[in-house]
């Protein structure tokens, strides 16, 4: 029987070498610590405020810490095995050096921006013509209900979610490029950030102020002094967004106010875990992938392939006022129980650390570190890896990266 004070302490021995391992390296944007210590702290939040009225499941202790120690145990080995290759460790990044022919970069991420200034307003346009008004916080959550959260999205609010989509990427690419951030891109990412307004959501803010940070700070070593000095601005345009986005949004989905799961900060960071061993334990290995990998799924329903599982009732609380985030820990527990859980978080391990290897190579495709980076650090909260988006992202990361290459190629003869 694992009981919560022994899981706490061994979290907290574990949280204390990643943030080691973080100092040694320099870097706290890595897996290790993206993964790790957001758990870690949710654990802690949890085992000291509301441990004693919430007593946890030995199981779920046992998934919650055996996930920690797979997914270090995954980054590890591909570190020892990736080492065994090469003489460069973890502590000493290498990357490729060669002339990226940065005019072009800077035309695609330009082009990319625009479609992101041609979304916003026809995402206004459409929630007009849905009868929403603007005068009122009143109209937020049907704005979410109508948008990004409607079962049968129309085919506009499509299309303004693939162009927010590439601007975000375009933003992405503008700050990859630049030595020192203009003001012209600090305006972009104003933009970028008013357009998570019409997602309604927290985390979509905080997925792009993450990415936004680790794409900052992940570039190369040669141009890292110079962003230091011009991180400052940076640091506090993002600090002020942030507040402000996150109130608004707290305010008009009325999470201001506590309740009987405390501020919604301490909520969102604590209650996954204790939702997930409340609703989740009990039913290991009945919906067979269709969580884990859902837009595959889509894909064979949309050609008449219909894929289904029984979906136990029991792993979605059908009451809005029962808290209805299960960690990451959700999605592959119920599809293959713990052993595809403790699976899970091995493999991805493992890519982690092959998107941190390559996360500083002069490439476009490193950039997408910095959406793997937001997986791993939202886990703590929510299963995110099967969103379609992540696979809309890699491919258009690619795309561009072939694009870019065979740009440079030309550049440099």
């Amino acid at each position: 029987m694992l009981n919560t004070f022994t899981t706490l302490v061994i979290i907290i021995g574990l949280a204390v070498q990643v943030v080691l391992y973080s100092v040694k390296i320099k870097f706290f944007l890595n897996p290790l610590f993206l993964f790790v210590f957001p758990l870690s702290i949710q654990y802690i939040l949890y085992f000291f405020l509301i441990g004693d009225s919430h007593v946890l499941h030995s199981e779920t202790n046992f998934a919650i810490l055996s996930s920690i120690i797979l997914f270090i145990i995954g980054f590890m080995t591909s570190n020892a095995i990736y080492s065994l290759g090469a003489r460069n460790t973890l502590a000493i990044i290498t990357y490729k050096q060669k002339i990226l022919d940065t005019a072009t970069i800077k035309k695609i991420s330009d082009f990319l921006v625009k479609l992101l200034y041609i979304a916003i307003p026809l995402n206004i346009f459409f929630l007009i013509q849905q009868g929403i008004s603007f005068t009122s916080l009143d109209n937020f959550v049907e704005i979410r209900s109508i948008g990004v959260y409607s079962e049968t999205k129309n085919i506009l609010v499509s299309i303004c979610s693939a162009l927010f989509t590439f601007g975000h990427i375009g933003v992405l690419l503008r700050i990859k490029n630049e030595k020192r951030i203009s003001q012209d891109t600090l305006i972009k990412i104003i933009f970028l950030l008013i357009s998570s307004l019409f997602s309604g959501a927290r985390t979509t803010v905080i997925f792009y102020i993450l990415t936004i940070i680790v794409c900052f700070y992940s570039t190369y070593d040669d141009r890292i002094i110079k962003r230091k000095n011009n991180s400052k601005s940076l640091v506090f345009l993002l600090g002020s967004l942030t507040t402000g986005f996150m109130y608004f949004l707290s305010l008009a989905t009325n999470r201001l106010e506590s309740d009987e799961y405390g501020s919604v900060f301490t909520s969102y960071l604590m209650y996954p875990i204790i939702s997930f061993d409340k609703w989740c334990l009990d039913v290991p290995v009945k919906t067979y992938g269709i969580f884990m990998f859902d837009p595959i799924v889509r894909i064979f329903n949309a050609f008449g392939f219909a894929i289904t599982a029984p979906i136990p009732e029991q792993h979605l609380p059908n009451d809005f006022t029962e808290f209805n985030v299960f960690t990451f820990m959700r999605d592959p527990y119920l599809d293959f129980g713990s052993t595809g859980l403790l699976i899970f978080v091995i493999i991805s391990g493992v890519i982690s650390h092959i998107l941190f290897r390559k996360m500083r190579e002069e490439n476009v495709f490193s950039i997408f570190y910095s959406i793997w980076a937001y997986l791993l650090f939202i886990s703590f909260y929510a299963y995110q890896y099967n969103l379609s988006s992540n696979l809309y992202y890699l491919f258009v990361f690619l795309a561009i990266d072939a694009y870019i290459n065979n740009s440079s190629r030309r550049f440099n003869q």
